[in-house]
């Protein structure tokens, strides 16, 4: 019989952030078909500037912005302390690949604007999302560390380890 154990909740977070993550490549390759027999040419400067520039501009707002979560009260019980910690991370994951791929977005539209060169400047700009995406969204060491600063930041206690490693809380609906 097969293991009935459910999977942790930060397995469940890796699932999710891979997909995402794959998704990026997914649209890449559907980026690279259409655009022909130009796309790998030389692209244009500029445009090249515009990803790294919005790029870089989002790895510091993803270092401003995408760990703000909302700080645990002391002695918050432990029920309502879970849900803020669940809500929490879901709620900042999604924040911080929605910030990381908007370069890759921007850069699927400007390969369609440039013609010549287009699937180079989509490449380059899902390579610097999927690179933000690795520093910035999954979940690892790093990344946990800096969610369990910001939940105890006010003195309040969050147990995300216990919490990542326990089964999802159930789907309300």
């Amino acid at each position: 019989m097969p293991d009935q154990t459910p999977a942790s909740f930060r397995h469940t977070l890796r699932i999710l952030c891979g997909a995402l993550l794959g998704s990026q490549i997914v649209m890449l390759l559907a980026v690279s078909a259409a655009l022909g027999a130009t796309a790998f040419d030389e692209p244009p400067l500029w445009a090249l500037v515009v990803v790294v520039i919005v790029g870089a501009a989002e790895a510091v707002v993803l270092s401003v912005f995408g760990y703000r979560v909302p700080a645990i009260a002391p002695g918050m019980p432990d029920d309502e302390r879970r849900s803020a910690v669940v809500r929490a991370v879901q709620s900042s994951t999604v924040l911080r690949f929605a910030i990381a791929e908007a370069v890759a977005i921007i850069s699927v539209a400007l390969a369609f604007v440039v013609g010549d060169g287009g699937a180079v400047v989509c490449t380059i700009g899902v390579a610097i999302s999927l690179t933000l995406s690795a520093l910035h969204v999954w979940p690892s060491e790093r990344v946990v560390a800096r969610i369990r600063e910001g939940l105890e930041r006010d003195g309040g206690v969050s147990h995300l380890d216990e919490v990542l490693d326990a089964p999802p809380p159930p789907a309300r609906g």
